[in-house]
């Protein structure tokens, strides 16, 4: 009876396990390279079976991608990573060709997650800023020319983000201004026509911001006390009527030059201490105000009875 090559098994199985890697070690790139042109060599001789498969099976085929990315996720995870760190550019490109694709739900994402990638943003940001930073110098002008084109995309979005960022940090903003006092002064003595143009648009866009802006400035000039207000309150309180002559002023169409036209006085004039308040401003005819000029109500008033 011959003698057993292996004693156990566990070392014949072992023995297999090596001769099978050897050749595998020998063979096995032709052996893929062989196995990857079959499949290509299939796939394109079956393509339209393949895609009436898939359309008959749609159900079906996604129910088992959902398993096994279920099963599979840490995986499929690692390789797409390892795969995007090895083709940053193509990662990269295909990225940005399904966010434009798709805007409604790259949006619905972002809303859905928007603390997880704040968090997540906030996180890297932390664990990587000399990183960032380095990057960021190093591109620069592709940074500035990215974001001007974006503010000049999306101007509502721009504007309602620097209202919000004034209005949670005045001390950053007044800190910004001093430091920068004569940038500042340069910057609008080389754009004055620009910013004059500027300001007439806004103006005539926003008259009620406008008018509080004058409001607020004459107050800090007489050093009063202002108190902010719209003139609608003023003339709906005295439901228009004029607190001198007693006629009925009317808005409609805007006819400043009009005899019965609204205007707001100030009952004791800011210029003689009055305050800039609903309880100091009373609704007046363009003639009754004109004619009581920067005198106190009693004098006007008691003027215009002798007359």
């Amino acid at each position: 009876m011959p003698a057993r090559k292996y004693s156990t098994d566990a070392e014949r199985k072992a023995a297999r396990r090596a001769q099978s890697a050897a050749r595998y070690a020998a063979n096995g790139k032709k052996r893929n390279a062989d196995r990857a042109a079959y499949f290509a060599a299939y796939r394109a001789a079956n393509r339209e079976k393949a895609a009436a498969w898939r359309a008959a099976n749609q159900e079906k085929l996604t129910a088992y991608q959902a398993a096994y990315y279920a099963e599979n996720r840490e995986k499929i995870a690692a390789k797409g990573k390892s795969w995007r760190a090895a083709n940053p550019e193509y990662a990269a490109a295909a990225k940005a060709a399904w966010r434009a694709a798709n805007p409604e739900k790259q949006a619905a994402y972002q809303a859905a997650n928007r603390e997880k990638s704040a968090a997540y943003y906030a996180t890297y940001y932390v664990a990587n800023r000399d990183k960032l930073a380095a990057y960021y110098a190093a591109n620069r002008e592709k940074y500035a020319a990215q974001k001007k084109a974006w503010r000049a995309a999306n101007p509502e979005k721009q504007a309602a983000y620097q209202a919000a960022y004034r209005a949670a940090n005045p001390e950053k903003m007044a800190e910004y201004r001093a430091a920068n006092a004569e940038k500042m002064a340069e910057y609008r003595a080389a754009n004055a026509e620009k910013l004059a143009a500027t300001y007439a648009a806004w103006r005539a866009v926003n008259p009620e911001k406008c008018a509080a802006g004058q409001a607020r400035r004459r107050a800090r000039f007489h050093n009063v006390t202002h108190v902010p207000y719209v003139d609608a309150e003023v003339f709906d309180r005295d439901d228009y009527y004029c607190q001198h002559c007693g006629i009925k002023t009317n808005r409609d169409g805007n006819y400043r030059s009009h005899r019965a036209y609204p205007n707001k006085d100030h009952i004791v004039p800011i210029s003689q201490g009055g305050h800039d308040a609903l309880y100091n401003l009373q609704t007046l005819c363009k003639s009754c105000n004109a004619s009581k000029r920067d005198r106190s109500d009693h004098i006007a008033k008691s003027r215009r009875s002798a007359a």
